[in-house]
């Protein structure tokens, strides 16, 4: 794997990310609990960033800012540049849960990216439905 330094896709800043979960998870987990599938990778997604947002406030940096401000570049970055063989795909529709635009990612937080379907991150249905209905 091979990544960029100076012009990355979003395909390599998730490599970058994997690499930090992976790290993360053989300092902080069981042998047998660092595999990053399935929900592993949301329970190791979840402490790695606690710990992070732990250190900050110890720093006396604002983690709030910082989660917001890094949720801010990760939309930018999904809609802008190369994204690499795994590009994000924004719903066709505005959001029916956050109203995020059509064709933008969903907001913080957005319970959609918990549906299958009405994911932000999931590739539309090749026929056309409307989740209003």
């Amino acid at each position: 794997m091979r990544i960029s330094p100076n012009n990355p896709t979003n395909t390599d800043r998730s490599q970058r990310g994997e690499t930090a979960l992976a790290a993360y998870a053989v300092i902080a987990r069981d042998p047998e609990d660092r595999g990053l599938d399935g929900g592993n990778l949301d329970e190791i997604a979840r402490d790695t960033i606690t710990d992070l947002l732990h250190r900050l406030a110890r720093g006396r940096v604002h983690p709030g800012a910082i989660l917001q401000g890094a949720y801010e570049r990760y939309q930018e970055e999904a809609l802008r540049d190369n994204p690499g063989a795994e590009p994000v795909i924004a719903y066709p529709l505005s959001c029916r849960y956050c109203r995020a635009d059509r064709g933008k990612p969903c907001r913080w937080g957005c319970k959609s990216w918990e549906i299958n379907g009405d994911n932000r991150h999931t590739a539309p249905a090749t026929t056309t439905h409307f989740p209003f209905n």
